[in-house]
């Protein structure tokens, strides 16, 4: 423990590659969000499909796609500035613990929940998708 304040979890190095993980996850699914509401508005059969499920679908998969977008543009600034031994000193930026990167809030809004929103809406969208798509079978 030779100078080490924080735990091997906790420290600068692993929240950076935290963060950047999450970064290119939400990048990922900015990709698959889109490609799949871009199949779905170009199809020129979806009246076949349940109309309901439909809709379920498409808004869940916009709901990830805007929360993913806004953490591939917060999350760098983040980054960039817990690279440096300053405080965070970002508009709307704050942490509660500083050994957790997903206690670091946006506007109020821990990172967190942007992550567990971005996840949930995703899987709400294929899971719609998937019944609109097994109603027509």
């Amino acid at each position: 423990m030779d100078g080490e304040t924080k735990s091997e979890n906790g420290s600068r190095e692993a929240q950076l590659e935290a963060f950047k993980s999450l970064v290119e996850w939400s990048k990922w699914l900015v990709g698959v969000d889109a490609g799949i509401l871009g199949l779905l508005t170009f199809n020129d059969q979806l009246s076949e499909f349940n109309l309901f499920l439909l809709v379920v679908a498409i808004s869940s998969l916009g709901i990830s796609l805007t929360i993913a977008s806004f953490l591939v543009g917060v999350l760098p600034s983040i980054i960039l500035s817990s690279k440096s031994d300053k405080p965070l000193d970002l508009p709307g930026v704050s942490c509660l613990d500083e050994d957790y990167i997903y206690d670091f809030k946006y506007n109020r809004i821990k990172i967190r929940y942007y992550a567990f929103y971005q996840h949930l809406f995703f899987l709400v969208g294929l899971g719609a998708l998937a019944g609109a798509l097994m109603t027509n079978l």
